[in-house]
């Protein structure tokens, strides 16, 4: 038996008078749920610091990062007609160029470094939903 008032139950069991208006009522359920929920603490703060984080530092960090390179890729492209092209293009000429090749790999390694934070970030929000469905029992 589940109480949503612990300490009361006891009490209100033993005088087996209970009003309708009594806010403490006994919830007969399995609380399995709530006894495998290991997270105590500051777990749940350290989840939800961890998502703030890693957006905060995908939005202000990496993203400018990404659009930058970007920008400047999207130049070089317009410079050999390749900027328009739809489907396959042969980048030959501009993978020769050295700016065009030092913006594609900051370009790559920034967008890899988002997906991956955007990827941590979702693990954090799964594991901290799944720490409060462990707190709701009905």
């Amino acid at each position: 038996m589940y109480c949503t008032c612990p300490g009361k139950c006891e009490q209100n069991s033993l005088d087996r008078e209970r009003s309708d208006s009594d806010p403490c009522v006994p919830m007969a359920g399995n609380t399995r749920l709530s006894e495998q929920c290991a997270f105590r603490g500051g777990f749940e703060m350290f989840l939800l610091g961890a998502c703030i984080a890693l957006t905060f530092l995908n939005s202000f960090f990496l993203a400018p990062g990404i659009v930058n390179s970007m920008i400047h890729m999207f130049e070089l492209e317009k410079g050999t007609n390749v900027a328009l092209a739809v489907g396959f293009c042969d980048r030959s000429e501009l993978k020769k160029q050295p700016d065009y090749v030092q913006y594609y790999k900051l370009f790559r390694m920034y967008h890899s470094v988002s997906g991956v934070a955007n990827i941590l970030t979702m693990i954090c929000n799964v594991v901290y939903v799944y720490h409060l469905a462990c707190l709701c029992t009905f």
